[in-house]
């Protein structure tokens, strides 16, 4: 059993296939490299490979623990994240409808937490029902962490979408021992630059900026520019609006037309309702819809903002 699992851990690294496509890999008459032959495992089928992970998962604990005493240390850093895969069939028990990371429709999903030491190595694993918010995953792990492991002060490392406000306030900061990294969000940047908490100048100068708010007592902020991000940004951005604008221009030429011209105030609005949902770009415009035409005009200030927020990100510990 153990060599059927170190089997298929070593040609999910070499040449990922389904549980099927392994098997017949291993296989004498239908190998395709000598991994079947080194690990012995010529005559297996894809029913032993399931098997084998019966038995493996009812060894996680005691591989978990032994992963996290060799590697976790108390004042050690905890990289924490989530992901979901989606599921075929109705099998899985886990298995719900939830916000779909592979953009796959009318799928069940199943969702899962992966722990990693500060190199990266991973600890632990959890599978979450596929309708679990990542928001509500932290708890339990910081729990594994702190009894099952039994590692005490620890700074966790995770994104902003986990690690929210709320759960810094309600599950990390009343417990001693407890640090923490994350980032803000979009709006909080763009709220933060608004008051002038952050002088967005200084990143003409220096790579990093450290500061402080009243919004966010007794924590250090730091801010940084990716300038590649910060142009992707508004090459994406300036590309989405040009895009959308060939089309608006293609609406008014429509109102404009001498055969079958589009009129009425609710059709014109309809055809660029479509629009403005298809590529999301609503706040950039001011419209203006009348019976019988329609216009649209920049919100180049909305506009210059975001050009001076692209690309910046920051960081609050």
């Amino acid at each position: 059993t153990r060599n059927l699992v170190l089997g298929m851990i070593i040609a999910r690294i070499i040449n990922p296939k389904s549980k099927l496509a392994t098997a017949r890999g291993f296989h004498e008459k239908t190998f395709s490299n000598s991994l079947g032959k080194v690990l012995n495992l010529e005559k297996a089928d894809e029913d032993e490979l399931y098997d084998a992970f019966d038995w493996l998962v009812n060894k996680q604990e005691k591989i978990e623990n032994k992963l996290a005493s060799l590697h976790l240390n108390n004042g050690s850093l905890v990289l924490y994240d989530v992901t979901s895969t989606y599921l075929e069939g109705n099998g899985c028990e886990l298995g719900k409808y939830g916000y779909n990371r592979d953009k796959k429709k009318g799928k069940t999903q199943i969702v899962f937490g992966l722990l990693c030491d500060q190199n990266g190595c991973p600890i632990a694993v959890e599978v979450f029902e596929g309708n679990t918010s990542d928001t509500s995953t932290l708890e339990s792990q910081i729990e594994k962490v702190r009894k099952r492991f039994e590692v005490k002060n620890v700074v966790w490392v995770t994104d902003r979408g986990i690690l929210t406000s709320s759960n810094i306030k309600e599950l990390v900061k009343p417990v001693e021992g407890l640090d923490y990294i994350s980032g803000l969000t979009k709006a909080s940047i763009r709220k933060l630059a608004e008051v002038e908490a952050i002088q967005l100048g200084l990143f003409d100068e220096v790579n990093l900026v450290e500061f402080e708010s009243e919004d966010y007592p007794n924590e250090r902020l730091i801010a940084c520019r990716n300038p590649l991000i910060a142009a992707k940004n508004r090459k994406q951005r300036e590309a989405l609006l040009k895009i959308a604008e060939e089309q608006f221009e293609l609406i008014i030429k429509a109102t404009k037309r001498e055969k079958r011209a589009l009129k009425g105030a609710d059709k014109i609005a309809l055809r660029v309702a479509k629009l403005l949902n298809k590529y999301k770009i609503n706040k950039y415009y001011n419209l203006d819809i009348t019976d019988s035409g329609f216009t649209y005009e920049r919100k180049q200030e909305l506009i210059d903002q975001e050009i001076a927020l692209d690309g910046v990100y920051i960081l609050r510990t």
